[in-house]
């Protein structure tokens, strides 16, 4: 159980480099940007989609219900 903590806790240290003090351009061709970056989020384009149904649906209730609201009135 020791050797895999150990196995472990080798992983969490930054690689070394044939190059040796480990600074310098060789670690800047491993760099990864911020998955944000490389992904950006599509959250604009679900909710447009979401928030417009809704909206429409919302107008489409009080439109029924004043009509529902006059016909009651008017008998």
């Amino acid at each position: 159980m020791a050797s895999g903590k150990k196995a472990f806790d080798n992983q969490l240290e930054p690689p070394v480099h044939a190059a040796g003090s480990g600074t310098g351009p060789e670690l800047d061709e491993h760099f990864l940007p911020p998955r944000s970056t490389v992904h950006p989020p599509e959250s604009e384009k679900w909710v447009r989609f979401f928030y417009r149904p809704l909206v429409w649906l919302l107008v489409i209730l009080v439109a029924g219900l004043v009509v529902w609201g006059w016909q009651i009135m008017g008998a």
